[in-house]
């Protein structure tokens, strides 16, 4: 794999960029190959350390707000120009790498860049989808969005005359809550479902679609086998080795941050004994009621054990 030469790109969020990093270290790990991560223009002027890995380089793409101020109207608008000014500088990045006699020999993209996707097709370049979240979630949202998936109306059912409970052939049925935000027509986060749909349909179009997922078969083994006919490939879960296995000391984060550090709950951290300490985060778009919070909090206080919880979702 001397030759080859993986590009990874991801949105600007902490959550997405630290699992691609990941995969860039295990490329790296696993072959020769050269791998480039890029993210948006502004994204990159964002992040505060970059990771140091030999064979790792970083790049940018335009998303139409290079200057980090949103002047869309709507998300729709935001995601609009994110597709089309995001198709036409992705395409120029990959036609640098091939006039540097660096051409790209896959893609790898992840969430809210499924026309990465038609680019690559269109330069004859294969491509995998990372799906950073959970495998449940994949297959709930292909059995939603997805035409052939075999649940008749499924989202049109849910539009009209929200169901009580919706079963996925393989899963144990879930209950209208438990469905992730981004697939309830009427949810807080809705403006995301077309982007969701365009990741479906780009798999439909792929002749051998291939989702590299953040988990691995032990863990999910139903939800892997409920997704459909889109190639899961399980590959996590992409955190630091150190973080699972005491023996991996010397293995070390290839993350980064777009936040400034807080010291003090490093040194509060340092106070607790290892391993002694819950971390509960939700990303920065996730609504929660006060009732599930305050019932997430009690469960919290239940186990005796010190936590620390990501307060992103209080901002």
């Amino acid at each position: 794999m001397e030759n080859q030469h993986f590009l990874l790109i991801a949105c600007p969020f902490q959550g997405h960029l630290n699992p691609m990093l990941q995969l860039a270290k295990s490329l790296r790990q696993a072959s020769a190959a050269r791998v480039t991560f890029a993210t948006t223009v502004h994204g990159l002027t964002q992040i505060k350390t970059f990771p140091s890995l030999d064979g790792l380089y970083f790049a940018s793409f335009s998303d139409g707000f290079d200057d980090g101020i949103k002047h869309a109207s709507s998300s729709q608008e935001m995601f609009s120009e994110l597709e089309r000014t995001g198709s036409q500088t992705l395409t120029e990045l990959l036609m640098t790498f091939s006039k540097n006699s660096h051409p790209v020999s896959f893609l790898i993209y992840t969430l809210i860049l499924p026309w990465a996707a038609d680019v690559a097709r269109y330069m004859s370049i294969p491509s995998a989808f990372l799906y950073i979240q959970s495998a449940t979630s994949l297959a709930l949202c292909y059995h939603f969005l997805n035409r052939h998936a075999g649940v008749h109306d499924l989202y049109n059912s849910c539009v009209n005359n929200p169901p009580s409970s919706v079963v996925v052939p393989g899963l144990p049925p879930f209950e209208t809550e438990d469905i992730p935000s981004f697939l309830l027509p009427h949810g807080p986060h809705s403006s995301l479902i077309p982007v969701f749909r365009h990741h479906i349909q780009v798999l439909e179009q792929e002749p051998s679609p291939c989702v590299l997922l953040n988990t691995y078969d032990c863990l999910e083994e139903d939800a892997i086998a409920a997704i459909g006919n889109i190639n899961p490939i399980p590959i996590g879960p992409l955190i630091p080795l150190s973080l699972l296995d005491k023996n991996h000391q010397s293995d070390t984060s290839c993350g980064c941050d777009l936040f400034e550090k807080s010291t003090e709950y490093v040194q509060w951290l340092n106070s607790k004994p290892k391993r002694s300490v819950i971390y509960i985060s939700f990303g920065s778009i996730v609504v929660l009621q006060k009732k599930q919070m305050e019932e997430m909090l009690l469960g919290l206080i239940g186990t005796c054990r010190p936590f620390l919880w990501d307060n992103s979702i209080f901002r």
